[in-house]
């Protein structure tokens, strides 16, 4: 009762210091003023006011960014329904699709699993109108860790393959493999390795599959699952020294001699390693031993 007493005695002081903070000319100064009374405002938890400091601004990024801190700092106080208002004032996409995945792992960590679900819904649904394939990929990878940590494991495996359209369409081979791996250790995160196992042997390049066996044989090495794990690092060898091209069969070496030593397997990340033709890239998976 104090507390709100004390609050409803300074509220005219901080809607005068708001009035104040818009009335700067300059736009950088007022800038910096609005960031710096957000910053008091959301530290002494005033949630009206801080509403009232983003009420008249503009969409740009300025009110996107103000959005995203505001949300956050509810969500971190537990008021995730309040959170939830918030994060629909968002305009920006990307911005909102991560307000909304972190706004997601806050109602599964309350266990309130049907606001968790019908936010990452949600989440999709702006993710899908990214144009910009980069962020939507990274989104989509984030959503379909978020599904499989909720053992959604169907969704995860819809949000999946989303994203390997995605990364097909990449050029670079190093910057392919990086998401590849990602991707692959997304979905191995759960605990049906044997659906997973299914999909892998489907994949036709070969390149992936190598990368595919690798991630499952690291996900059950975690689990000390050791002997089969080293089966399907021999199955991805095998699939590895079957790619035509001396590139790419290359990295698909180097990327499993790397999983090797991540695993404890040193000597037979060497032997893999001395099997890579190319002298700088063996050189490279060698020193990561």
């Amino acid at each position: 009762m104090e507390q709100a007493n004390e609050h409803d005695k300074a509220k005219p002081i901080w809607v005068q210091a708001i009035v104040v903070t818009y009335a700067i000319e300059n736009s950088l100064m007022r800038t910096k003023a609005i960031q710096e009374l957000l910053k008091i405002l959301l530290q002494k938890m005033l949630w009206e006011e801080v509403e009232s400091l983003t009420f008249s601004l503009k969409e740009n990024r300025e009110k996107t960014i103000i959005l995203r801190q505001f949300s956050d700092a509810l969500v971190q106080s537990g008021q995730l329904e309040y959170a939830t208002k918030v994060v629909e004032g968002i305009k920006e996409s990307t911005e909102r699709a991560l307000a909304l995945l972190e706004l997601a792992q806050a109602f599964v960590k309350k266990q309130q699993w049907q606001r968790a679900e019908m936010t990452l819904e949600n989440a999709e649904f702006v993710m899908l109108a990214i144009e910009n394939e980069g962020e939507r990929l990274e989104l989509l990878i984030q959503l379909a860790e978020a599904l499989i940590q909720m053992q959604k494991r169907k969704k995860a495996e819809n949000i999946w393959e989303m994203a390997m359209k995605i990364v097909q369409k990449f050029e670079n081979l190093k910057k392919k493999t990086v998401v590849l791996h990602r991707l692959w250790k997304v979905l191995t995160q759960g605990e049906e390795l044997e659906q997973t196992k299914a999909m892998i042997y489907e994949v036709k390049d070969r390149g992936e599959r190598v990368l595919a066996l690798g991630e499952l044989g690291r996900a059950l090495a975690l689990k000390g699952m050791m002997e089969q794990a080293e089966t399907l690092f021999i199955d991805a060898e095998t699939v590895a020294s079957t790619i035509r091209s001396r590139g790419q069969r290359a990295e698909a070496l180097h990327s499993l001699s790397q999983i090797l030593v991540q695993v404890g397997l040193s000597k037979r990340a060497e032997l893999v390693a001395h099997r890579i033709e190319l002298n700088g890239e063996r050189a490279s998976a060698l020193r990561t031993r």
